[in-house]
């Protein structure tokens, strides 16, 4: 009999802290687990364990909220669809897309940021330059 050994991923997750109307704040804790995904999956019929899905084709608003608001949920239950989608604004839009990508793939993210700063460490220093009259 041969085994195969699973270890436990180790899922990032984010927090997100939201400012309500009468001041107060509250924090929550994101994570695009596989049962995020499969849920948020389930429900807008698009799989987004998979890189092309998010690369290919922009996501709808109501994908976005579904996979936001189910990013929440293992951690915060308690939290409707309806009260996630009034958090959100078309202007934030690309915001939690982007935080959301981050979650789902962040071995992505930080190829992206070290190549970032070898970038700008072989970036000389340029001197201001004199204006010209």
């Amino acid at each position: 009999m041969s085994f195969t050994l699973l270890k436990k991923a180790i899922t990032s997750f984010k927090t997100l802290e939201v400012e309500f109307e009468d001041g107060t704040n509250k924090t929550y804790k994101m994570v695009l687990d596989m049962n995020a995904i499969a849920a948020a999956s389930e429900a807008t019929q698009k799989d987004f364990a998979k890189f092309s899905t998010w690369t290919l084709s922009d996501p709808k608003p109501t994908e976005l909220l579904n996979l936001f608001w189910c990013s929440l949920k293992r951690f915060h239950p308690e939290v409707t669809l309806e009260e996630v989608g009034s958090w959100l604004n078309p202007e934030s839009f690309i915001h939690v897309q982007n935080l959301l990508f981050a979650l789902a793939f962040p071995s992505f993210q930080i190829a992206a940021e070290n190549e970032a700063k070898s970038q700008g460490e072989n970036q000389p220093n340029l001197p201001a330059s004199e204006p010209t009259t």
